[in-house]
């Protein structure tokens, strides 16, 4: 009885393990992804107006992943922007020309500071079903979608991969 048990515990740190260090590849491959964004963009001088700085990468803790970035849009207003999203509530990645994963409603927690100096201004927090990857710059990039289906998969996570237009 006792060696069923400590085979049964030797079963979940390894399949814990395996999700854990396949949670660990789609960080590697959203943040890859992220970096080349960002030289795209400082590159094009029809980007450079949306700039994007990153503030913290993409990362999974406690299986939420999360993204901070701070982006200058066309207005000239700076803000820093925070997206959250639990793991099994991403349904679909898609890309209708930002790259985007779509989940359950209201499941992508944002919160959004302006660049108030003093701090006067509150932080607004608002929740969407769509969680934007801050990727546009690449065109013809579907190879993307099917990386990161295949790296959700292998953490035990299924997506799709729906439309995707340039």
């Amino acid at each position: 009885m006792k060696l069923s048990r400590y085979g049964l515990l030797l079963l979940l740190l390894c399949v814990s393990f395996t999700s854990f260090s396949q949670q660990n590849e789609i960080v590697k491959i959203l943040n890859k992804e992220l970096d080349k964004e960002t030289r795209l963009r400082l590159k094009d001088p029809d980007l450079s107006a949306d700039t994007l700085w990153v503030i913290m990468p993409y990362r999974i803790d406690s299986n939420v992943l999360s993204v901070t970035v701070r982006i200058k849009d066309y207005d000239n207003k700076y803000y820093t922007e925070k997206q959250e999203i639990v793991l099994n509530k991403i349904k679909a990645v898609v890309k209708d020309i930002n790259v985007i994963f779509e989940t359950e409603p209201d499941a992508v927690r944002i919160t959004q500071l302006p660049q108030d100096a003093a701090g006067k201004e509150p932080a607004e927090i608002r929740y969407s079903n769509l969680f934007f990857l801050h990727l546009y710059a690449e065109k013809q990039n579907e190879a993307l979608a099917n990386k990161l289906v295949k790296a959700f998969g292998k953490a035990g996570l299924k997506i799709e991969k729906r439309f995707w237009y340039d």
